[in-house]
């Protein structure tokens, strides 16, 4: 699944992704066991967190005028582990 989200350049900006609807549907009891980010371009992960059902990322840079990516890839406590993957494109402009 992919999400759109436009940033500037010089902000450092907090992008979250809510994988409840995900989980309830694969398994109503399953949770979040481990969240890694990947950046494309010149945007740089500055920190990132995730719950039982939610992470989130803080990123600043990017490249003016282009369209970079976020990729999220979470695995989930129940065994065997499910691997999810979401993408949220991110334009860079001035705002």
């Amino acid at each position: 699944m992919t999400f759109a989200a436009v940033k500037d350049p010089d902000a450092v900006f907090e992008y979250s992704i809510d994988w409840g609807p995900v989980l309830e549907a694969s398994n109503p009891v399953d949770t979040i066991s481990s969240s890694s980010w990947v950046t494309s371009g010149a945007m740089v992960i500055d920190s990132n967190s995730f719950s039982n059902t939610k992470s989130t990322v803080w990123v600043s840079g990017g490249t003016l005028n282009s369209l970079e990516k976020l990729v999220n890839t979470v695995i989930t406590a129940s065994s065997p582990a499910r691997h999810y993957v979401k993408t949220i494109n991110v334009s860079v402009k001035d705002t």
